[in-house]
């Protein structure tokens, strides 16, 4: 008995979208039957509170009652066919292979202190953010994940094509994410290129988001590595050659001081164009600069566009062919047929 069940079950979920609408059928229909019932009784009730039962028969007997009864089973199967239709019946099949080609991009974001300045509106950090939802806005298709850095580096999102967790992780990061302060660059440059496939020499791009500081490594060295591997850098500079001081703040936001050098002067940090443009230029990527309330990423994404593509996922989807116009054109013929279906059996006596 069970896998007979199971075997209706099973040929309902596949010839139907929805078939909680199929089991609502007999409860409907069963409602509506006694509501049908109910209101007859109700309506001969009424009438015998106002008319004597001799009248009340000549009125009931013009009415022809079979036809009625039509009238209401006609209507009670359009509104099972109409739940036959939301079920979503579904005759015949295909199969279609969706095959997504694209790159590996890898965001490489800078959460050191430095990013909290504020000669970029509303600091650094917070612009560079903004940036990189952007640019995920223009990579569907292809591969991304984010690694952020400050004195070390951390993988936040691996490679994936969930673009709704990156931005999920992207959303918890924050300046002071990366333990260890200070900017360490160029070993963020090697830690993110090993999330690249080894071996292949094309389809990796890896982009910079940062202020150009770097207090470990060297930075020619990391992109000269990255080439070798095949990846192209691309740079966003965030800041003003100006510099700004990196402000300091209570947990409500309120600015309580600048950071200060050991001499007790106020750190002035800079945008340090010169090592982020060698790095793009070593590797063959671009430069995008982040300095005002305007800033094009047009050049970055145009290149990742333009870059050779590889195979990253293939799935295999089945199509069914929708089938719901059919009872619920045949609900609509039921109604029609109800709603012109005449109840009398012969024209209504005149009144003397």
């Amino acid at each position: 008995m069970s896998t007979f069940l199971e075997t209706i079950s099973e040929a309902l979920h596949s010839g139907f979208g929805d078939v909680i609408y199929l089991y609502l059928i007999p409860l409907v229909v069963a409602l509506l039957v006694l509501l049908y019932r109910w209101s007859e009784k109700r309506s001969v009730w009424k009438l015998s509170q106002f008319a004597d039962m001799r009248v009340l028969g000549r009125l009931l007997g013009s009415v022809d009652r079979r036809r009625r009864r039509w009238r209401a089973w006609l209507s009670i199967a359009a509104v099972a066919l109409v739940l036959v239709a939301l079920a979503g019946p579904r005759f015949g099949k295909r199969t279609i292979q969706l095959t997504a080609r694209g790159v590996d991009v890898v965001v490489l974001l800078d959460t050191s202190r430095s990013m909290l300045a504020e000669d970029v509106a509303p600091n650094r950090f917070e612009r560079a953010k903004l940036e990189v939802s952007r640019l995920l806005d223009q990579l569907h298709g292809h591969r991304v994940a984010l690694v952020v850095f400050a004195g070390r580096s951390h993988v936040q999102c691996p490679l994936t094509m969930d673009y709704g967790a990156f931005s999920m992780f992207l959303s918890s990061v924050q300046v002071g994410s990366v333990e260890l302060g200070g900017t360490a660059l160029a070993p963020a440059i090697d830690k993110a290129c090993k999330l690249f496939k080894a071996g292949e020499r094309k389809y990796k791009a890896l982009v910079v988001f940062s202020d150009g500081e770097n207090h470990s490594g060297d930075l020619e060295a990391a992109a000269r590595d990255a080439v070798k591997q095949g990846v192209v850098i691309h740079v966003v500079g965030v800041g003003t050659a100006e510099g700004a001081p990196i402000p300091i703040r209570d947990e409500s936001g309120k600015l309580k001081e600048y950071q200060k050098a050991q001499d007790g002067s106020v750190v002035i940090t800079k945008l340090n164009l010169t090592g982020l443009s060698r790095i793009a230029d070593v590797t063959g990527g671009k430069i995008a600069l982040l300095t005002g309330r305007t800033a094009s990423m047009a050049p970055i994404w145009s290149a990742i566009r333009k870059m050779t593509r590889k195979e990253l996922q293939s799935r295999t989807y089945t199509i069914y062919n929708e089938r719901f116009q059919y009872p619920l054109l045949l609900a609509i013929l039921l109604i029609i047929t109800a709603a012109l279906l005449p109840t009398r059996a012969k024209p209504e006596a005149g009144r003397g």
